[in-house]
């Protein structure tokens, strides 16, 4: 079932990438949730908003690696591309995508990497 699953989310990133947000939208399930950084969106309405009305950026995800176990598929890159303001934007990420027995997804988590102050 893993293998279905990380194929399903392999799949996710050129479709983001191409802007099928109906695509998208429909991997998740009617009680999802996403964490992206320090924003929660609950439910499948509050994702969809977030997905066909939120999400600024316009870039194309680079370098990916994936992982699945059982229910669950890990994934690191990076993006590039430009934000809703028209400037470039390039980072990292990670997220871990965990499905429920139907083969929605229930929690998405996003992580990005920003860097650290020098001292």
């Amino acid at each position: 079932m893993s293998n279905d699953h990380e194929a399903t989310i392999r799949e996710y990133f050129p479709r983001m990438d191409a802007g099928d947000i109906e695509w998208v939208v429909n991997l998740f399930s009617a009680d999802a949730r996403y964490d992206r950084g320090d924003v929660t969106f609950t439910g499948k309405p509050a994702i969809a908003e977030f997905y066909r009305h939120g999400r600024k950026l316009k870039v194309r995800h680079v370098g990916l690696q994936f992982w699945s176990s059982g229910d669950t598929v890990f994934v690191e890159g990076g993006y590039e591309g430009v934000g809703g303001d028209g400037t470039k934007r390039q980072g990292l990420f990670a997220d871990r995508w965990t499905f429920d027995a139907h083969g929605k997804v229930v929690v998405r988590r996003s992580s990005f990497f920003i860097g650290s102050a020098k001292d």
